[in-house]
This record gives structure tokens, sequence and C-alpha cells, in this order.
């Protein structure tokens, strides 16, 4: 026979085991947002030490700066959702519109970030052509020295009689001589003989830094842009996820 005495004192000892099942959960959501705000203070003042001082107009610095930001971004996502755990209690009626207030700027805060995030991904693709732009300009100098070099020894040569200083103009070139005869005119011929392949080496070795270097910066550049539409997408969604918010206010 159904007895209302026995069912309500059943639904009340369920109630209470459960709340003592969760109250470990509860206090957790009262520790979280305490770490979620120190955590997302030092976030900031890393953005900070991280721009400043300010080199615009200067693509490395640029370049470096967005995936450093970009790195330090999920510790600002992780402390958001850290301060969030407060809102997960079931007397909510303890949340401080104050608190409300904050994480609402910080919502739109995520918002606009991810906006200057959109901005970032076209800085990256400008910055990288600029700096293989660089890179194939450097390369193109320092082959033209080394070959002006090449030629002014080639022209002076045979002018040049001093078996150390002959010696020298092979070890600037990177010449590893050898030479049987310790005369001045076998060390001329061995440097005239080598120099044609000396030229070859030089452009191949310039070559090989050059897509080395290239590869290296559009790996490290693709790696920032993916992060970056990552955490675009995260931080959208929380700010759509948070948006129920704006009943505390009311």
């Amino acid at each position: 026979m159904f007895s209302p005495l026995k069912f309500f004192s059943g639904a009340f000892l369920r109630i209470g085991k459960y709340e003592r099942e969760i109250e470990p959960l509860l206090d957790l959501s009262r520790v979280l947002p305490i770490v979620g705000y120190l955590m997302f203070l030092m976030t900031l003042v890393d953005f900070g030490n991280i721009i400043i001082p300010l080199r615009l107009q200067n693509p490395e610095w640029e370049l470096t700066t967005i995936d450093a930001l970009s790195n330090h971004s999920w510790a600002l996502l992780i402390s958001t959702g850290f301060i969030m755990t407060g809102f997960f209690g079931i007397n909510l009626r303890q949340v401080r519109i104050i608190e409300v207030r904050l994480l609402m700027i910080i919502r739109w805060g995520l918002l606009l970030l991810a906006a200057l995030y959109l901005l970032f991904l076209l800085l990256i693709l400008t910055n990288t052509n600029r700096l293989i732009g660089q890179i194939k300009t450097n390369f193109s100098q320092q082959i033209q020295a080394r070959e002006q070099l090449i030629g002014q020894v080639e022209q002076n040569l045979d002018n040049i009689t001093d078996t150390n200083q002959l010696l020298q103009i092979g070890q600037t070139l990177g010449l590893r001589l050898s030479p049987s005869d310790p005369s001045p005119e076998a060390i001329q011929g061995e440097i005239r003989e080598r120099l044609p392949g000396l030229k070859t080496q030089i452009s191949q070795q310039a070559a090989r830094a050059e897509k080395s270097q290239i590869r290296i910066l559009i790996k490290r550049s693709i790696r920032t842009a993916v992060q970056l539409i990552l955490i675009i997408i995260a931080n959208c969604l929380v700010w759509l996820q948070t948006r129920r918010l704006n009943l505390f206010l009311w």
C-alpha cells in the first residue's frame, strides 16, 4: 500500500545523500574561481611583457609576438573556465552581481580578442611573405659578396707571391690547401684550379640554407595560424555558451 510518509521520507534521504556526494564538487566550485582570477591576471601580465616594448613594422618581432600571444591565450581560456565554475553550484543566489559583471567583461573581451586574431591571420600572411623576401635578398647579397671576393682573388692572384699570404687567402675562401710543393706558384695553381668548384659550392650551399630557413619560417607561420584559428573558434564558443549570463543581471 502506498504511504506518502514513506515516499517523502525516502525522497528526502535520497536528496540528502546526493548533496553529500556532490559536496566536494561544490567546494571545488568555490576554489577554482580564485585560481581562475589569479591565472587570468597573470596571463594579462604576460601579455604586457610580450607586447612591450613595441617594435611595429618589424615582421620578425610581429610574428614572434603573435606566436607568443597565441600560446598564452590557452591560459586565458582555461582561467575563464575556472572562473565560470563558480556558477555551477546549486545555490546560484550566492553569486554576486559584481562577479557576473566581471565575467561579462571577460566574455566580450574574448570576442574582441577573437576579432583581433582574425587580423593577426592576415598579418601572419603578410609578414611571412616579407620575411621570405628578406631571406632571399640576404642570401643573394651573400652570394654576390662571395663571388666578388673570388673575382678579386682571380684578378690579383698572380701578383701575390708570399706563401703565408696565399695560405691566408685560401683560408678566407674556405679552401683547405695541402700543396705538395710549398712554392707560391704551386699554391697559386691549386687556388686557381679550385675556384670554379668553389663558386658552384657557394651557390649550392646558399640555396640549401635558403630553402631550410624558408621551410622553418613557413612551418612556424602555419602552426601559429592554425593555433589562432582554434583559439578564435574556442573564444566564439565560450562567448555563445555564456550568453545566458545576462539573466543574472536582471
